[in-house]
């Protein structure tokens, strides 16, 4: 087999890891039947191709993954390819393209995870789009952006999450919601939390649970 006959033997994706590797071979590839993906991919490794690079062809993922890596090429981006998923998976490492950013896009999901790891960008956040969940683990890792927080969305194992990491949001929680599972699982961990509850209401079994892990409490039992 001649070099010819191996080179035409070669898919695109074939040719993507060898020109990844191999950029001089370039010169026996046709650089049009790359996809943007592919592009994304050879011009992280090799940025030098950029420009044989049809950027037409890069959607909003390809975009995200190169820019991660070259954000030089920024200057081609056509950002409105960008979906929700690829601005949040961007803005993580290179928050400076934040300023691109159609915020409308992201939803409560991508809020919530977003921000409790940037909670700088708060700014620009649209609070009624978050639910219960995503207010949970938001507020566990960063508890001072309760100021914006619905506290009616939350319901019992909500308010049994969150007391559990930050239990002075106990304040804040009508406590009404908590089943006796919900208070079981809290008194186990957060003890000094029994000042809320109404534990005449808790059986034998109930009490068992909670005492095998928190034994002081059982001043509260009645004789």
């Amino acid at each position: 087999m001649t070099k010819k006959e191996l080179w035409k033997k070669l898919d695109e994706n074939e040719w993507t890891n060898i020109l990844c590797n191999a950029p001089k071979l370039i010169k026996h590839y046709n650089t049009e039947k790359i996809t943007g993906k592919n592009w994304a991919k050879i011009l992280t490794y090799q940025p030098q191709f950029s420009k044989y690079c049809n950027w037409n062809k890069l959607n909003g993922n390809d975009w995200a993954w190169l820019l991660k890596e070259q954000p030089q090429f920024s200057k081609y981006c056509i950002w409105k390819e960008l979906n929700r998923y690829n601005w949040t998976f961007l803005i993580q490492s290179k928050p400076q393209f934040s300023k691109f950013c159609n915020w409308k896009k992201l939803d409560g999901g991508e809020w919530g995870t977003f921000l409790q790891s940037k909670p700088q960008f708060s700014k620009f956040c649209n609070w009624k789009k978050l639910d219960a969940i995503d207010w949970t683990f938001l507020l566990i890792k960063q508890p001072q952006l309760s100021k914006h927080c619905d506290w009616n969305k939350l319901c019992g194992r909500h308010w049994e999450k969150l007391l559990l990491h930050q239990p002075q949001f106990s304040k804040f929680c009508p406590w009404k919601k908590l089943n006796k599972q919900n208070w079981i699982y809290l008194l186990i961990n957060q003890p000094k939390l029994i000042k809320f509850c109404n534990y005449e209401k808790f059986n034998n079994k109930n009490w068992t649970s909670i005492l095998q892990y928190q034994p002081k409490l059982i001043k509260y039992l009645k004789d």
